[in-house]
C-alpha cells in the first residue's frame, strides 16, 4: 500500500493494471525513482513515485521458484542493487537501464552500504574492488552479527552475540 498524506490514508499499490500484482519488496529514492519486486516474480520500476510502472528490461528472476526474498536496495550514491535469493547480485547506476553483475553472495537480510563501495551483510563483506569477499566471522572473531548500520561518513556499527551468548558491540572506522 502507499500513502500520499503522511500515513493518514492508504491505497493499494498495484504494479500492473491487472488485479493481484502487488509489490513484495521495493526501494525508493527521494527523486521519485522506485524499483519493486512483484508477486508475479517480475521486476518493475517507476519514475514518478509509483503512479506508473513498467517492467525493468534486461533483469529477470533466474528460476521459476519464488522471488519472495529478492530485493532492491539503494547505496549512499543512489545506485540501485538487486539481490536475488536464488541467483545473482546486480548493480545499476543508470536507474535500471542496465545491470552489472557483482561478486556478492546474498544470504538474506538487509545489506549495509559503506560510502567507499563495500557492502556488508550479517555474514560477509563484499569489497568494492570486486575481487574478494571476506567473512564477517573473521572480522568479529566468531561472534554472530545481529544488526549492522553504516553512517554516511563510513562508520560501521555491528551488534552481535558471542558464542557464549554475551552481547557485543563493535565500531569499525575504516
Amino acid at each position: 500500500e502507499k500513502s500520499e498524506d503522511g500515513g493518514v490514508t492508504w491505497s493499494d499499490l498495484f504494479l500492473e493494471d491487472t488485479a493481484g500484482i502487488y509489490a513484495i519488496s521495493l526501494a525508493a529514492r527521494p527523486d521519485g525513482v522506485i524499483m519493486a519486486v512483484g508477486t508475479n516474480r517480475k521486476y518493475y520500476r517507476s519514475f514518478n513515485n509509483g503512479a506508473d510502472w513498467s517492467e525493468i528490461p534486461g533483469l529477470s528472476h533466474p528460476v521459476s521458484g519464488t522471488a519472495y526474498y529478492d530485493g532492491f536496495h539503494i547505496d549512499h550514491q543512489g545506485a540501485f542493487y538487486m539481490f536475488q535469493s536464488l541467483g545473482g547480485s546486480y548493480k545499476s547506476s543508470d536507474n535500471g537501464d542496465s545491470w552489472q553483475p557483482i561478486n556478492y553472495w546474498y544470504n538474506g537480510g538487509k545489506p549495509v552500504f559503506h560510502p567507499g563501495g563495500d557492502i556488508f551483510n550479517k555474514s560477509y563483506r563484499y569489497y568494492a574492488d570486486g575481487d574478494s569477499t571476506g567473512s564477517m566471522n573473521i572480522l568479529l572473531n566468531g561472534n554472530y552479527v545481529n544488526f549492522l548500520h553504516c553512517t554516511a561518513t563510513g562508520v560501521l556499527y555491528l551488534n552481535g552475540t558471542s558464542p557464549a551468548g554475551a552481547t557485543v558491540l563493535y565500531r569499525m572506522l575504516d
